[in-house]
């Protein structure tokens, strides 16, 4: 069994049990429940079932119109791909997290130290290179902890480990408790992450966030528009890791969504991510902390810096960046170029198709649209300029 996160972890609601539970308690009989889950599931915004029950789509508050707002994954991509077209950006790059990095610290922008680099691929610049299990192993040896890792390519948090700390018996403890051989997790880490697997520095987070969260980094997700004049914020979350937990996302625990104001940092709703969207949560499920009146320091200051990030990708319509609110400050510490907005409807219980969202939607689109043309026809000019050379 593998010693890391190697795939997506999700908690599925039982159907029948969620049918028959609506049926009760909501007077909505079991086939108008089908009848509404299919024409969501073959209309436009591709609502599954389980999404029907988590968001709760069930509510006799919402109209039929209320209910076509909201996005399923495949059309919530969809949206992504029609703000930022892959041949348009820089798609590969980006889902780098290395590379990603090197942009952002070239910048001037920061993000968390990086310490070496695994690859059975060969090494890159600036960093010490681990080629093989033995390197790994005595990297693990003699590195100092705690430290944190991620395959560079990664998503959903798959791999990513904090090593915190060395027993007398040659076993590293990582971040959820667990004490594993030196051995055990050098050679996972070959197996599954050969492509590039990369160490970095464990932030510490602000107090008031680590009081929510544990030590466990807990993240902003910042989702940025670019309009006609510049990107701006669209939405803020904030990502309240499971307890126990040594990430922030899917684990076999609840975790948590905080939707938060991002001009005051102020947490507006907050939803466990195990339960359907009928109630809110109180507490930090890490830590147990209240999560009435809670306001979390620096989003204002996250958000410029998200913003500015921005700037350096002006074909990319839309960003979700992961930021970490750490002791020194903001760090950004990845560029999705196709964000969840799933999230948001959880955390917001709110489409995101809302009549705020959708023109933002349409100018960001019509805007890039509008770049992109721009840049093609001085391509064409340079390369017919050198023709006429």
């Amino acid at each position: 069994m593998s010693v890391f996160k190697t795939a997506s972890i999700a908690r599925d609601l039982d159907l029948g049990q969620s049918m028959g539970w609506v049926a009760k308690t909501q007077g909505k009989s079991m086939w108008r429940q089908l009848a509404e889950i299919t024409a969501l599931a073959l209309g436009p915004s591709k609502i599954e079932a389980q999404d029907y029950y988590k968001l709760a789509l069930f509510r006799a508050t919402l109209t039929p119109q209320d209910r076509r707002l909201f996005l399923g994954q495949k059309a919530s991509s969809r949206l992504n791909v029609s703000l930022s077209p892959p041949p348009t950006g820089q798609w590969q790059m980006l889902a780098n997290k290395l590379l990603t990095g090197y942009v952002l610290n070239g910048s001037g922008i920061r993000s968390p130290r990086n310490l070496a680099f695994y690859s059975e691929l060969g090494g890159v610049p600036g960093l010490p290179a681990l080629s093989s299990v033995a390197e790994l192993v005595q990297y693990l040896r003699d590195v100092d902890l705690p430290i944190f890792g991620k395959p560079v390519d990664g998503s959903l948090a798959i791999g990513a480990t904090s090593f915190i700390a060395r027993t007398e018996a040659d076993l590293i403890r990582l971040g959820d408790g667990r004490q594993v051989p030196v051995e055990t997790l050098a050679s996972q880490i070959a197996q599954y992450f050969g492509r590039g697997y990369l160490f970095q520095e464990l932030v510490r987070q602000h107090p008031e966030v680590e009081a929510l969260t544990g030590r466990a980094v807990g993240t902003l997700r910042v989702v940025t528009l670019w309009g006609e004049d510049a990107p701006k914020v669209l939405y803020c979350l904030h990502k309240l890791p499971a307890k126990g937990a040594m990430i922030d996302a899917h684990t076999y625990s609840s975790h948590a969504l905080a939707h938060v104001d991002p001009a005051t940092g102020r947490m507006l709703r907050v939803q466990n991510t195990y339960q359907m969207n009928t109630r809110t949560t109180q507490e930090a499920p890490a830590t147990g902390a209240p999560l009435t009146d809670v306001t979390l320091p620096m989003v204002p200051e996250a958000m410029a810096v998200c913003e500015t990030a921005h700037r350096l990708f002006p074909t990319h319509g839309l960003f979700g960046f992961d930021v970490m609110l750490s002791v020194d400050g903001p760090l950004i510490s990845e560029m999705n170029t196709n964000p969840f907005h799933s999230m948001y409807q959880r955390a917001a219980d709110r489409p995101v198709l809302n009549a705020d969202f959708a023109p933002r939607f349409a100018e960001a689109r019509a805007a890039n649209e509008a770049r992109i043309a721009t840049r093609a026809k001085s391509v064409t000019r340079g390369a017919e300029g050198k023709r006429r050379k």
